[in-house]
């Protein structure tokens, strides 16, 4: 590891979920010279895979490796690493086996800041089911009698990004920390397009939702956070904050 090596580590739900949401942050992070792995807990292949169950004669095992080809196809475009657990969604159900994998994952890959869901994004259960167990997980990671293959270890950081839709108030969303990734914008919609399986939502994570961000920024494009480890007022940053 380089000296000043930032490691991120991001934890969605789903195979698009951080790459929608936070893949224009990651990108600056990686054009800098740091690192990223991306875990997604499933596919999404029941709920967010609407244009490859339109085809006729579709089966869930084809759905989960059209899947995983447009998420290893977004990860080497970002270049990042990418764990795609296959834990089944809608709706993903945790136990201890699974808290320990991802804890694991977590230990091996010793991340300084963790990104995940928001944690009362309750607009899709299995993003809130995922925040709850990757702050679970982060948490038990520096636990010294929580025992796993890799050696305990302590995140510094954990942010959470922006729910389903534009539901900030629905689900009391509110960004203390707004990322500026207008000049990632280009790289996150080439990322964003390799998900054909959902084309609802390209437009959304290309256009829309980083426009918005952008206005409550004042830059052009960016993306949202809330600082779960500790509250930090801070309008648009280039970077994330890392507690000393």
């Amino acid at each position: 590891m380089a000296q000043n090596e930032i490691r991120i580590l991001g934890i969605g739900a789903h195979a698009a979920d951080v790459f929608g949401r936070a893949g224009g942050t990651i990108a600056r992070y990686v054009q800098m010279g740091h690192k990223a792995t991306i875990v997604a807990l499933a596919y999404g292949e029941r709920g967010e895979a609407q244009d490859a169950w339109a085809k006729e004669g579709m089966t869930l095992e084809e759905v989960k490796r059209l899947k995983d080809a447009e998420a290893r196809k977004a990860a080497k475009i970002l270049g990042v690493d990418i764990r795609l657990l296959d834990f089944d969604d809608n709706p993903i159900i945790m136990d201890r086996g699974r808290l320990y994998t991802l804890i694991d994952i977590i230990r091996e890959v010793k991340p300084q800041i963790v990104l995940t869901h928001w944690i009362d994004d309750w607009g899709n259960w299995d993003h809130a089911t995922t925040s709850e167990w990757a702050v679970k997980a982060a948490w038990s990671a520096s636990r010294l009698g929580v025992q796993t293959k890799h050696p305990a270890h302590k995140v510094k950081e954990i942010y959470m990004f922006m729910p389903s839709g534009l539901s900030d108030d629905i689900v009391q969303f509110r960004p203390d920390i707004l990322i500026d990734i207008t000049d990632t914008m280009e790289k996150k919609r080439e990322v964003i397009q390799c998900f054909p399986s959902q084309s609802e939502i390209v437009a959304y994570y290309t256009d829309y939702s980083p426009r918005y961000r952008g206005l409550q920024a004042g830059v052009q494009y960016a993306e949202a956070f809330v600082r779960f480890t500790r509250g930090y007022g801070s309008g648009s940053l280039k970077l994330l904050p890392l507690a000393e």
